[in-house]
C-alpha cells in the first residue's frame, strides 16, 4: 500500500512510533519531565531543559548525565529507551539519578511528571522599522494560537509588519499549518 503511493514520506507507524512522532517532530503536548535527551560522548545527557517544566523545577539542567531512571541503570541504553522511561502519566513521580560536571557525583532527585507543551513560537523580537520578528519552530497543535498571540503582543509594541521565520522548522501537523496560514490568507 505504502509503496503504491510513490511518496518517500509515507509510512505506517505503530502506536509507539506515532506517539514519538507527535512528541518529537510535531511537538504536541505530552506527559513527561520536560527535557530533551541526547547521547553525548557515550552518555545519556540532558541536552535541553525547558523553562517552567518539572525537570527545571527539580533543578535539572543542560549537560546533566542521566545514570538511572527509577532503579534502572541507563548506561548503554539508546536515547529513545531512556526517554520512554521518563515519560508517563501526569502527576506521577520518577526518580532520576544524574551527575553534573565538574563534580560528577551521583545525585538523585524525584521529578513529578507533568503535561509538557512545546511552544511553536519560543520568543519574539521587535526589529527596526516597526517590524515584528516571529520564529516558528514547529507546526504543532497550538501553532496558530502562538503566532496570533505573538502578533498581538508585537502589534501592541508598535509592529506594522511581520517576518515569520520558518528556517529550521521540521514541519508538523498540516491542519496546524493551515490554521496558521488562515491568520494571513483569505479563505
Amino acid at each position: 500500500l505504502i509503496a503504491s503511493l510513490n511518496d518517500p514520506y509515507a509510512a505506517i507507524l505503530c502506536p509507539e512510533e506515532q506517539a514519538r512522532f507527535q512528541r518529537q517532530s510535531i511537538g504536541n503536548r505530552y506527559a513527561g519531565i520536560g527535557a530533551l535527551v541526547r547521547s553525548q560522548g557515550g552518555h545519556v545527557t540532558l541536552f535541553r531543559v525547558f523553562e517552567g517544566t518539572p525537570a527545571a523545577r527539580a533543578g535539572l539542567t543542560h549537560g546533566d548525565r542521566i545514570l538511572k531512571v527509577d532503579d534502572r541503570d541507563v548506561s548503554g541504553m539508546i536515547v529513545d529507551s531512556v526517554t520512554a522511561l521518563l515519560l508517563g502519566a501526569p502527576a506521577t513521580p520518577v526518580r532520576v539519578t544524574y551527575e553534573r560536571y565538574p563534580a560528577l557525583k551521583p545525585t538523585t532527585t524525584t521529578v513529578t511528571r507533568g503535561v509538557i507543551r512545546t511552544p511553536a513560537v519560543p520568543f519574539t523580537l521587535m526589529l527596526d522599522g516597526h517590524v515584528g520578528y516571529i520564529p516558528i519552530q514547529r507546526f504543532n497543535q497550538t501553532a496558530a494560537e502562538d503566532v496570533q498571540a505573538a502578533m498581538l503582543k508585537l502589534a501592541q509594541d508598535g509592529a506594522a509588519k511581520y517576518i515569520l521565520d520558518v528556517r529550521g522548522n521540521p514541519g508538523g501537523d498540516l491542519d496546524a499549518a493551515t490554521a496558521m496560514a488562515g491568520l494571513f490568507l483569505k479563505p
